[in-house]
């Protein structure tokens, strides 16, 4: 038996089939139940995969597929984990204040029907039918849609990372739909209904360039800033600057852009290091979303002026056995000719030795 929920009707909105606005299945009488320690003991068991409970959460870590229905009760949890991968083939409902978290891969070629939370921390590819009735679905890895993806009103999706790629049917008519956009992750296709809204701040990185030296003896030094997304308006004085010991430095130039730009830091004087960082909100990007503070691995360069080279230290002298000079000396050669050579150190002639 289906019981089915009559959505809001969209004019001219056909998705693949589906007239938007005809009759959508939800909460179908369920093969598995998870609302108890013994309803996730049940699934375990009937899908042959390995897993366990923990307080209100069944936890599947192995390979397995849903083939008949499965209701995540109100109030409990069902997480795929890694290296496990779920593939639903049957009708996956969501209800209202539960949660389905994939930690692990999830292949949806069934339907699926949102009440509660879906958070996908995994790749998540959809062939077939979502149905955001009202929760969220939140995507904080890449997301494939090849299928048909419905958010009604009241329901909402948030992209925090990855690549949400759709080539087929995402319509939200009438919902909050928050695609958080490209930093926070990329929307790449098209949506019909509302439209697509970036509200994330873009992020930066500041590292070292690429063939810098460190440490190094002068400058200039270059560092690498590079944006998560294209941003306007990025000049010297977005930058923060820091100098440890007696090291002056300025800020010479800013080339590059509209994502990736490069820092050349010219060096006045002294010795001690550099580092280079983005303020919080320095620019904005197209949607005018103020940029987060950067964040670094290698944002430093020690700047260390060399000693410059004495002098060669003297030779030693050399004679006779007796002294420290004479224990150093080390040979000579009498010649025929009454000619010496020094074969190493500086000759001091010993008075017991004549030419002849």
């Amino acid at each position: 038996m289906t019981r089915w929920l009559v959505a809001p009707a969209v004019a001219g909105a056909v998705m693949a089939g589906v007239v938007v606005g005809q009759a959508v299945p939800t909460h179908a009488l369920s093969t598995y139940i998870i609302d108890s320690a013994a309803g996730c003991n049940a699934l375990l068991s009937g899908i042959g995969a390995t897993g366990s409970t923990s307080g209100t959460e069944c936890v599947v870590t192995s390979n397995w597929a849903s083939v008949g229905d499965l209701l995540v009760a109100s109030g409990w949890t069902l997480r795929v984990q890694a290296p496990g991968t779920f593939t639903n083939t049957g009708t996956l409902v969501v209800d209202t204040g539960s949660t389905l978290v994939l930690d692990g891969p999830m292949d949806n070629q069934g339907s699926i029907e949102n009440f509660g939370d879906f958070i996908a921390n995994a790749p998540f590819t959809n062939p077939g039918l979502l149905i955001g009735v009202t929760g969220t679905v939140a995507l904080r890895a890449d997301v494939s849609n090849s299928g048909i993806w419905i958010n009604l009103t009241g329901a909402s999706v948030t992209i925090e990372a990855g690549t949400f790629t759709n080539t087929a049917a995402f319509n939200a008519p009438g919902s909050t739909t928050l695609i958080e956009a490209p930093v926070c992750g990329a929307f790449v296709g098209f949506v019909t209904g509302n439209p697509v809204v970036d509200q994330c701040s873009p992020k930066v990185k500041v590292e070292q360039a690429v063939g810098q030296t460190d440490p190094t003896p002068s400058g200039p030094v270059a560092f690498t800033v590079t944006f998560a997304e294209p941003v306007t308006g990025f000049a010297a004085d977005d930058l923060q600057l820091t100098t440890t010991g007696s090291l002056v430095a300025h800020v010479a130039s800013v080339t590059g852009g509209p994502s990736v730009y490069t820092v050349t830091v010219a060096i006045d004087s002294g010795e001690g290091s550099v580092s280079l960082a983005v303020l919080a909100g320095a620019v904005a990007d197209g949607a005018s979303n103020q940029s987060a503070a950067s964040t670094s691995v290698d944002n430093s360069v020690q700047i260390a002026v060399l000693a410059p080279a004495g002098p060669p230290a003297a030779a030693p002298e050399l004679g006779p056995t007796g002294g420290s000079a004479d224990a150093a000396w080390i040979a000579l050669l009498v010649m025929s000719a009454g000619a010496v050579l020094v074969l190493a150190g500086r000759l001091r002639a010993p008075s017991h030795m004549h030419s002849r």
